[in-house]
Formats: structure tokens, C-alpha cells, sequence
């Protein structure tokens, strides 16, 4: 199945495009499900193998439809059909045909255009999806040799432009090809067949992921990609429906190793020219905050996990501290250093007061949602010092650990600085060429004392002697397993969840009187709320006039209270009395708390204003006096006012499913629209604050300028006079026409009094003929009566309309009147 959507005059218009196992193909409107088109219609080829929505524009919308042979390793039959559906398409009962929709077959696919020299397809082609960042589609075929299976093609094609790109791919589905296929977006289209995983750039078709997926997942049916969540929704047989996430990381750190290779890798070392194997501590998370080297990056983390970089046979080598000994240098075979002293190893120590006493570090801290955490160690300075120093030293480091993690780094920091308070040098001669930096040693002294030291620099003379600079190292100083308290009451950081905003923008006539344009413009109201519980950040309004170029219109804080009726609200008895009969039944998504009853004396002041937004777009104004909260969720109001504000001549033929909508001053922004904007297409997006703009839906509307049309008459009568029929009504106003005192005029808020009425063959038949007048009362004469219907008929059905200088008719007022 797929979705054709269609902009109108009335509003959004979608269909729901369908296709048989064989070769049939049909159209229901989705506000009824109810019949438009199909019977008898379908594809040449044997079976429908893929239906989808296409473009969507003002007046129209497309959808697609693939036709291919439904099985057979040798045929010839693959071709794609449009079908194009206007915003009213429909099915006339009366003429017995669909009105609006067309259905043609845009292209015939040959399998040489897939293949050189193929003459044939395999099996059914398939898994077909609409792109619409260039209007296309993208399908897959599959390439007959000779009856054997051939290669497979995932295939781009845009209508008057051809194939785009055509990639051998190394799956195809294996479940029906006629599963619905989303819209993409993203840049990327995605399969899964068995337990492999593609996905390819839909610009270049090039194939940018090939993996296999880790588990088992028994495919049932159907599989939608869904490419702003970038995951694969699956129909499967042992776990039901699941979803499966593409390009995600598992959230358990990464080796420090890896990470290390990784930044090896961008500064043009292979794997291959990198060891890292003994880097093997895990880091939750890393951070590279600014532009640095590549060495820079490192140095953190050498400083947290206690390594060093050398360069050994022809390898970059990264190795632990606190490695077992090498060798034995005995004291026998060094060289002098010194030969006026004949001194062959030399010591300095760092002074005490160099030292730390303390070693803090600073890092982010996962178990406090990563706000910044600090841990320290210090040597024992209470009741008896054991050195003499007060120096302090902060570690900053860029990374995500633990409280413990960070605590036995500030252990190992601590004592290896006073175990490495000794540096060493000495001269060897050529029987240790074989050492490197990064090697610890054992030396025997002359005294017999045995001294461990690590190898930080090793130079090579012209006679091959070498000469050493080291460190004292104990390998227990890095060996910590101390447990820290990473603290408690830090504020919980809440990472929101993605602000979508749906934006209401009915066409309304006047809300207040206040906001009439003196003929100027039109003015359109704006409202917008989010979609749950959650709370909403507010959007920016923007509206274009080619879905290219965006202009800020608005911006909205504050959200509307709406939801949808769960019933449909019945017809009025009268417009002009409070509704007693009927109640409407609502469920919000959002405000529900804002609903409550008030008395009837408040409700005619003006409280408890609300929205019924039928799904062609036609809205009727209402009040309610009772808000009583049902046992099952949502409300039944009761005590209506209807037609509020004009809208009495949409106060009938509700259905259940309308947006209902709180009508709060604070909470709705009123825009004023150029007059040449009235009739013509245009498209809004309500981004929400934190949402990326083209992640924010688009709608298209056309503003007829209600706000601008003068009120229905009422009370419309026909009366004989001599052989003439007098029609007469009574005028209502848009702006200003509360009842004050009991007299005077009702005020006229037009440029002038004018008005059409239009004479009906019957009940919504044909018009006639237009009368004119600037008055409530009109004369329909004998000659006219006699060209229109022969004699004076006994009842007469006309449509009045008041006329505006700016916007032409006002709401009309359809009647059948009986002639007295």
C-alpha cells in the first residue's frame, strides 16, 4: 500500500493507493475508507510488485505502481505506472465514474538497459521506494542467465530523465516485494535478507554498507526502512514486530587500543604499522575538543592508562608500564660516563617539595549523567607526615570513566611520581643493542644492590655504544583497585526528545473584532503544540511560496490545548439557542487540563471558545458549558453554543476524527496576509526549537480569506406579488454586531450593501440565473419565472450571498423556500 496526499482548496486531501497478488490496483479515501478508483483497472504485467506515494503538490499528488511477471526464471515483464489524483477525485455515483484520477504506464524496463546482453529477468522485481529530494524511484531487478539467477540491481529512476544509477548489490528481499515503502530521506536506502545488511547512497547508488547483522532474525514479511531513524522495522516469525538500528554504537566504551589505532589511522598509519594489543582498558567515552595533533590526542590518554609510544621493527608500539624485566645489566660492563672519574652510572633525584602530596583528577563522569566529577588521592600528611612536600597537581582529562576509574588514576599518578623521582644514565656497550625504550632492566650495582629502571631514551654512538636514559619504576605503583563514592544529588541533566510540532492552521473567519485588516490583507491564525505528555519547546514558523526559499513568519511559545473528537457532533436544531440535544465527546493530546465547566452566563460572555476543524477544512466555532472527564480518558461537553463567528453554515455533517482545538487568545498568533495570497498555494513548517528544519513537516494551505467574507443572511423568505416572487432576508455583520440596547441598525462593515442570489433548478441543482441588489430584498420576475421553470413553481431554491469589495462573496445561504 502507499499514501497519495493532494493540497485543495479544502485542505489535505489522502488516498490509499492498493495493489492485488495479481495485477490489480485501486484507490479508497482514507476519511472513509469509500471506493474511488480501480475496478477493472491494472498493470499488463502479471502482478503488482510495489506501490508508493509520490509527489505531492497543490491540486494533485502522484503515486507509483511496479508491475513485474509475479514468478519465472526467464521473462521479459518490468514497467512502472503513475497515477495521478486530484485533491477532489471521487466516484459519481450518479455518473457511475471516477472524476480526477489518472493512470498511465511511464516506462517498459528491457533487461539490456539493466545489463549488457541480459536478455531476461529472474523472479519478480521489487522493494520499491520513493526518493523525494529528486522525485524518483528506486526499485530492484534481477538479471535471468539462462534460467539461473544473475546478478541483482537496485535501479534509480526519475520520470523524463531515465535510470539515474543502476548498483550490483549482494541481496534482494526474499518475503513479498509489495511491503510499503516509506518516503526517504537521509540520503540512504536500506535492505536486510537473512542476516546481511546494505544500504546505499541514494544520490551516487554507490554501496556504502555491506555487514552482516550480529543474531538471528527469522524474517516473517514485511520490512520498512525507515531513514530518519536510520533502522529497518521487521515483520519476524519468533519475536513478532521488531525494529533493528543501523550505524549505532553499543554504549559500552571503546578499547583504549582502538581508539588509539583510530587516531593512528588519521594521521596515515595503517593498522598494520600500529601494535596496540596491550592497551586493553576500556573507555566509556573519549573527547577531542579542539583541533590538535594526532600525538596531542594520545597524550591524555597516556597519561590516564599509563603507556608509551616507541618504534620497534619497522611498528609504531604502544606498551603498559609495569612490564616484567628485560634484562640484567651488570655493573661490570658499563661504560664510563666520566673518564677523569671513571664514574659509570649517574643518579638524580627530583627534590621532595617537586613532589605531589596530592594528585587530583577531573573528568566527566557517566554515573552523573557525564557532569564533571573530581578525584583525588594524597599521601598521609596526619599525625605524622611522611614527606615534607604540599605540592598539588590537577589532572584534567577528556574522557568519561568512573569515579573509581579516576580515583586508581590518581593512586598510580601519585606514588609512580615518587617511585620515578630517580633518573638514571649510563653508557653500554653494543651487547644491548637489542634494547629499546619501553624496557624496564634490572641493574646490579657494585655494592650488590639491585636497582629496576624503565628505558625512556637510548642513543646509538658511531661505535655502536649506547647510551641510556631511564627511570626507577616499581610495577606495584600501577596496580591500584581502590573504590570511590562519585557523589550524590548532582541535577539530573533530561535530554529532551525530538520537538515535533504540529501546526494548525485553519482558514477561520474572525475571531475578534480586533483583528479585522480594514480590507488591507488577511488575516490567518496561527497555533501549535507538540504530540504527548512531554513538555513542548515552542517552533518558528516559516511559509514559502516554491518549498525553496523560507521567510519567519512567527514565533509560537506557548502551546494550544487540542485533540480530536471521539464522536461525531450532530446537527443543530438552531445555530442561534444553546445545544441542549447534542454533546461532543474529545480526547487531547495536549492541555487537558486547561478544559472545565464555567456557567452559562460566562459562556455567552465569550468562555470556553473552541475549534471543530472537519478533515475538508471547514471549521465551526462552538462553545460549551460542561467539561466532564470521562472514566476512559478524554471529555464529554455538553450545553453548545454553535456557529460561532459565522460558522453557522458548517455546523452540520460532523464526523468523528475532527481536531478540536482550545481557543485562548494568549495562546494563538494572528498574522495578516498580502490580499494577491488569497487562493494561491503556499507551504508552512513549524520547527520546533532544537529540531532541524528539514526534519519539520510541510504543509501546504490556501487561504480563501474568511476573515474577509461578510456573514450568511438568515431568515430567508419568497413571497408572491402579482406574478413576481419577492425574495427578502435579513442582513447580519462580521464586525461589531453585539446587541447593545435593543435598537438601532446592525452596523454594515462593508464598503457598500450588496448582494448575489443565485436561482437553483432545484436542491443543489444547476444555477439558473443571478439576481443583484443592494438591498435585503430582491424581485424574481414573471418573464424571468417563465424562462426559468414555465409557471410559478411551488418552491424555490436559491443560494444568497452578501458581497465583500475586497474578497467578492460572503458565506452563502442555501435555501429552499416555500412560496407564499
Amino acid at each position: 500500500m502507499g499514501m497519495v496526499t493532494a493540497f485543495g482548496p479544502r485542505g489535505r486531501s489522502d488516498f490509499l493507493l492498493t495493489g492485488g497478488i495479481f495485477d490489480d490496483v485501486g484507490l479508497l479515501a482514507t476519511d472513509g475508507l469509500t471506493y474511488v478508483w480501480g475496478a477493472g483497472q491494472g498493470v499488463d504485467e502479471q502482478q503488482v510488485t510495489g506501490v508508493v506515494g509520490g509527489a505531492t503538490g497543490a491540486g494533485s499528488g502522484e503515486g507509483w505502481v511496479l508491475g513485474s511477471a509475479r514468478t519465472g526464471t526467464n521473462h521479459g515483464q518490468a514497467a512502472l505506472y503513475r497515477i495521478r489524483v486530484m485533491a477532489g477525485a471521487r466516484y459519481d455515483t450518479d455518473l457511475r465514474q471516477t472524476i480526477g484520477v489518472t493512470f498511465e504506464k511511464r516506462k517498459t524496463f528491457m533487461p539490456s538497459e539493466i545489463e549488457a546482453g541480459a536478455t531476461a529477468f529472474f523472479n519478480a522485481a521489487g522493494d520499491l521506494s520513493y526518493d523525494p529530494t529528486d522525485d524518483s524511484l528506486i526499485f530492484q531487478l534481477r538479471i535471468s542467465n539462462g534460467g539461473t539467477p544473475g546478478n541483482i540491481y537496485t535501479v534509480k529512476w526519475r520520470d523524463g530523465f531515465g535510470i539515474v544509477w543502476k548498483t550490483v548489490v549482494p541481496i534482494t528481499s526474499v518475503y513479498p516485494k509489495r511491503s510499503y515503502a516509506p518516503r526517504l530521506q537521509g540520503g540512504r536506502w536500506a535492505l536486510l535478507a537473512g542476516n546481511r545488511v546494505i544500504q546505499l547512497d541514494t544520490s551516487s547508488g554507490a554501496l556504502v554498507s555491506n555487514e552482516q547483522w550480529p543474531g538471528q532474525i527469522n524474517l516473517r514479511g514485511f520490512q520498512i526502512y525507515d531513514s530518519v531513524s536510520d533502522s529497518i522495522l521487521l515483520s519476524t516469525i519468533s519475536s513478532g514486530i521488531v525494529r533493528i538500528h543501523l550505524n549505532r554504537g553499543g554504549g559500552g566504551g571503546a578499547a583504549v587500543g582502538s581508539i588509539v589505532s583510530d587516531l593512528c589511522d588519521r594521521a596515515g598509519l595503517g593498522l598494520g604499522d600500529v601494535e596496540t594489543s596491550e592497551l586493553s582498558d576500556v573507555v566509556p567515552g573519549y573527547v577531542i575538543a579542539r583541533p590538535s595533533t594526532v600525538r596531542a590526542a594520545i597524550e591524555p590518554l597516556a597519561q590516564a592508562f599509563f603507556f608509551d609510544g616507541v618504534e620497534s621493527d619497522d611498528l609504531l608500539k604502544f606498551r603498559k608500564r609495569g612490564r616484567a624485566p628485560v634484562a640484567t645489566l651488570d655493573a661490570d660492563l658499563l661504560l664510563p660516563l666520566d673518564e677523569a672519574t671513571g664514574e659509570t652510572w649517574r643518579e638524580q633525584r627530583t627534590q621532595e617539595v617537586e613532589l605531589p602530596e596530592r594528585v587530583n583528577v577531573i573528568h566527566m563522569d557517566p554515573d552523573s549523567d557525564y557532569q564533571q566529577g573530581t578525584q583525588q588521592q594524597k599521601r598521609a600528611a596526619l599525625p605524622f607526615p611522611t614527606m615534607s612536600s604540599r605540592h598539588q597537581i590537577s589532572v584534567e582529562l577528556p574522557m568519561a570513566i568512573t569515579a573509581s576509574t579516576a580515583k586508581n588514576i590518581a593512586a598510580k599518578a601519585l606514588y609512580s611520581a615518587w617511585i620515578e623521582r630517580s633518573q638514571h644514565e649510563a653508557h653500554l656497550p653494543s651487547d644491548y643493542l637489542l634494547l629499546e625504550p619501553t624496557d624496564v632492566v634490572d641493574v646490579t650495582l657494585p655494592g650488590g644492590a639491585m636497582l629496576r629502571t624503565r628505558i625512556e631514551r637510548m642513543d646509538v654512538g658511531a661505535d655502536y655504544s649506547v647510551a641510556l636514559r631511564a627511570v626507577s619504576q616499581e610495577a606495584a605503583s600501577y596496580t591500584a583497585e581502590l573504590v570511590a563514592d562519585g557523589g550524590s544529588g548532582q541535577p539530573s541533566q533530561v535530554l529532551p526528545g525530538e520537538p515535533f510540532t504540529r501546526l494548525i492552521l485553519p482558514d477561520l473567519p474572525l475571531l475578534r473584532d480586533v483583528d479585522d485588516t480594514a480590507g488591507v490583507g488577511s488575516r490567518v491564525y496561527l497555533m501549535a503544540g507538540g504530540y504527548g505528555p512531554e513538555r513542548w519547546p515552542g517552533a518558528s514558523v516559516y511559509r514559502s511560496a516554491d518549498n525553496a526559499v523560507w521567510d519567519l513568519t512567527g514565533r509560537l511559545g506557548r502551546e494550544v490545548a487540542y485533540g480530536a473528537t471521539i464522536t461525531p457532533l450532530g446537527d443543530p436544531a438552531s445555530v442561534f439557542a444553546t445545544d441542549e440535544v447534542n454533546e461532543l465527546r474529545v480526547f487531547m493530546t495536549t492541555g487537558a487540563d486547561r478544559l472545565e465547566s464555567v456557567t452559562q452566563e460566562a459562556m455567552l460572555n465569550g468562555a470556553n471558545a473552541a475549534l471543530l476543524l472537519k478533515a475538508n477544512g471547514e471549521p465551526e466555532i462552538i462553545q460549551f458549558r460542561e467539561a466532564t472527564p470521562l472514566a476512559a480518558g478524554g471529555f464529554v461537553l455538553r450545553g453548545l453554543l454553535r456557529g460561532r463567528r459565522g460558522t453557522d453554515v458548517f455546523a452540520s455533517g460532523h464526523q468523528a476524527g475532527e481536531t478540536f482545538v482550545l481557543l485562548e487568545p494568549a495562546k494563538i498568533e494572528a498574522l495578516t496576509l498580502p490580499l494577491g495570497d488569497l487562493g494561491v498555494s503556499r507551504y508552512w513548517r513549524a520547527v520546533g526549537a532544537g529540531q532541524l528544519f528539514d526534519d519539520a513537516e510541510t504543509i501546504t494551505r490556501t487561504n480563501t480569506g474568511r476573515d474577509l467574507m461578510p456573514y450568511a443572511v438568515v431568515q430567508p423568505r419568497a413571497a408572491l406579488s402579482g406574478g413576481n416572487i419577492v425574495l427578502s432576508w435579513i442582513r447580519r455583520t462580521r464586525l461589531g454586531g453585539e446587541l447593545r440596547d435593543g435598537t438601532g441598525a446592525v452596523p454594515l462593515a462593508e464598503a457598500r450593501e450588496a448582494y448575489e442570489v443565485d436561482i437553483l433548478a432545484g436542491p443543489g441543482g444547476a444555477v439558473l440565473r443571478t439576481l443583484t441588489s443592494t438591498g435585503p430584498t430582491v424581485t424574481y420576475s414573471s418573464a424571468d419565472i417563465a424562462a426559468d421553470f414555465g409557471a410559478i413553481p411551488t418552491t424555490l431554491s436559491v443560494v444568497i450571498c452578501q458581497m465583500s469589495a475586497v474578497i467578492g462573496r460572503g458565506f452563502p445561504r442555501a435555501a429552499t423556500l416555500e412560496i407564499a
